[in-house]
């Protein structure tokens, strides 16, 4: 009898292991290639797919930081073509499906181009917006031709300072394959952010929104003129840097303001630009 029951119950298990492998083996799978994204509730911003399989393997939130905003395509500076781009707090991610995993997701040359940048601007006119610290800073090399009395202006968030040296509007670029959309127009501010307080401040394009007067905020602009764009950095107390934010925004709409938001919300600077 023991033997019976013994004998039974093998049976039993194996035709439960078989109907859980066909279970297994009927269900139904994600498709490839499938959209796989998630959403960061600190920033808003959605990372999908390769990004956020490169994100998860290579460090994740210590190594790569919070995304600060979505995808989007971007003229690279290396060698003129239009790439897929997601910009994190401390790294640019790069789409190049041309080649093999895992290779297809490749880092931007930040410290490529902000020593061009550095390389080839000049120094500072008398009549540019001054400098917070004895750091060097990047000075833009198309200067604008502001009121005397209107320009430089300031102010204050936490742990920081943004001055505006003054405007363009519109921008014209230099580059014939890159121009606005149609019905659109690129607006350039020559900004400076200075690090003000006790720690490290992240200096990234997608901090800035300009205002429009449709009540409307805009973010940067992918372009190539004013050079050179303020890029991707960090700040040490006491440090500041410069360059020129370019955004799109319709034409014909007044510009009220711009704000530089590090903090996510938490002590912005808004400069007005009437």
């Amino acid at each position: 009898m023991r033997r019976l029951f013994l004998v039974t119950l093998l049976i039993l298990t194996a035709a439960a292991g078989y109907l859980a492998g066909s279970r297994q083996a009927l269900a139904p799978r994600h498709a490839a290639g499938a959209a796989t994204c998630r959403t960061f509730p600190e920033t808003g911003a959605t990372v999908c797919d390769r990004f956020l399989d490169y994100w998860d393997t290579h460090g994740g939130l210590a190594q790569q930081g919070l995304p600060l905003a979505n995808q989007t395509s971007e003229v690279s500076t290396v060698d003129g073509k239009t790439y897929t781009v997601q910009y994190f707090e401390r790294a640019v991610f790069e789409l190049h499906p041309e080649n093999a995993p895992p290779y297809d997701v490749l880092l931007s040359l930040l410290g490529r181009e902000k020593f061009l940048a550095n390389q080839h601007s000049p120094a500072p006119s008398p009549s540019a917006a001054p400098s917070p610290s004895a750091a060097p800073s990047t000075a833009p090399s198309a200067s604008p031709a502001p009121a005397p009395a209107g320009w430089p202006r300031s102010a204050n968030g936490t742990g920081f300072r943004l001055t505006v040296g003054g405007v363009t509007d519109p921008v014209t670029s230099s580059n014939q394959f890159l121009a606005p959309k149609a019905g659109m127009r690129w607006y350039g501010v020559d900004a400076t952010i200075a690090n003000t307080g006790s720690a490290e401040l992240s200096v990234n394009r997608f901090y800035f929104r300009l205002r429009g007067a449709d009540g409307r905020d805009y973010t940067f602009a992918s372009a190539v003129d004013p050079t050179p764009q303020l890029g991707l950095q960090t700040l040490q107390p006491g440090q500041d840097t410069r360059g020129w934010v370019t955004f799109e925004l319709p034409a014909g709409l007044a510009v009220v303001n711009v704000t530089y938001d590090p903090n996510f919300g938490k002590g912005p600077a808004t400069v007005d630009l009437r």
